[in-house]
């Protein structure tokens, strides 16, 4: 038998707390609420039990706040501004286009917050975690958590553990926290939608890769490894160059990287590739940038840099030229004098075909 006591009535605060029949028995009828589309008061408040229990398809649009307690339990509402402690247990929660607060406590919980702008603490466990529409705020906690955020300017901080984070469209910002981490810009083969995204990789061996937009990636601590790879895009009548910040920190890191973009390896022994878009039809002022990627602080003694080219160019080592101006080392093609990288304090003298390494893609 199910039995839901209405405890107390306080002003507009009703409290319904569940008290029997919440076993695990297979028993589709051991719902603790199942679709309730009638009007109720505001922020009315439902407490589950320890046992699996289930709160279904909240479907009127009030502002809840939900307890589920420990337990398995999946938690359905609606469009208002839902408040949800799902306790301990592998939880499920889904809510919906309401400005939304989800915490997901002690286990391994989905966590699903659709439209507005949501707040979400995975807590302890191997969270699933999915923001879309809003600017969300997303706290993954503790262990490793896999977090996904849609459109919106996001706020992302994966926490400690080995996380995955993949964000699309807005300007986010992706703290991955300690543990060996992955983001992706989500807008894989997307151009001019996914926004600039700010990056901290923190501790661990991290992957960051980027897509469209102007990022600013950070490995942090350990090796790391940063990709940046982008298109030409049309602003009006001109075609313009998107340029990511790319460092790598502690570590020896692995960064690819493509035209125009700012790169640091940081500390370590670092290997950086750079592609180089065919520059035909770029205005690169148009955006204040040049076709060229520069590296700050290349060591010709211990590292390499390859300039990778599109499928059928013709180019080797013996078709660049170096200029040394402003402090560091110009790299052009000889023929047209293109220019395809900076490399800071550096020298003509300190180059060679064994540090600056030439990569045509086959395809």
């Amino acid at each position: 038998m199910l039995a839901i006591v209405l405890m107390s009535l306080l002003g507009t605060y009703a409290t319904w707390t569940i008290v029997d029949e919440m076993g695990n028995d297979d028993n589709d009828d051991d719902n603790v609420v199942d679709n309730i589309d009638d009007a109720t008061d505001p922020k009315e408040t439902l407490i589950g039990t320890d046992e699996d229990d289930r709160f279904m398809e909240f479907e009127n649009n009030d502002d809840l706040l939900i307890r589920s307690g420990d337990g398995n339990d999946v938690i359905r509402t609606g469009d208002g501004d839902n408040t949800v402690r799902a306790d301990a247990g592998h939880d499920t929660v889904d809510t919906g286009e309401g400005d939304d607060l989800i915490y997901g406590g002690l286990g391994d919980d989905d966590l699903n917050a659709y439209g507005g702008d949501n707040t979400v603490y995975g807590g302890y466990g191997d969270d699933l975690i999915m923001t879309e529409g809003g600017n969300d705020f997303v706290d993954g906690g503790q262990n490793n958590d896999e977090i996904s955020s849609g459109e919106g300017d996001d706020t992302v901080y994966a926490g400690d553990g080995s996380d995955s984070v993949i964000t699309d469209m807005g300007d986010d910002i992706v703290d991955l926290g300690e543990g060996a981490d992955r983001w992706h810009d989500g807008a894989d083969g997307a151009l001019f939608v996914s926004g600039n995204d700010t990056v901290l990789g923190g501790d661990g061996d991290d992957i960051l890769l980027s897509h469209s937009g102007s990022d600013s990636l950070s490995g942090g601590e350990g090796y790391d490894r940063l990709q940046s790879r982008e298109s030409a895009f049309d602003i009006g009548s001109v075609t313009a160059l998107e340029a990511d910040t790319l460092d790598g920190g502690d570590g020896n890191d692995s960064i690819f990287a493509d035209t125009g973009d700012m790169i640091t390896g940081g500390e370590g022994e670092d290997y950086f590739s750079v592609f180089h878009f065919p520059t035909d039809g770029i205005d690169a002022s148009a955006e204040g940038l040049s076709t060229a990627a520069t590296i700050t602080d290349f060591d010709p003694e211990t590292e390499i840099v390859s300039l990778v080219f599109p499928v059928g160019t013709d180019i080797s080592f013996d078709g660049l030229s170096f200029e040394e101006a402003e402090g560091g080392l110009w790299v052009t093609t000889t023929e047209g004098g293109t220019e395809l990288l900076y490399l800071q304090n550096v020298a003509a003298a300190q180059i060679t075909p064994d540090n600056l390494t030439i990569t045509v893609q086959i395809q």
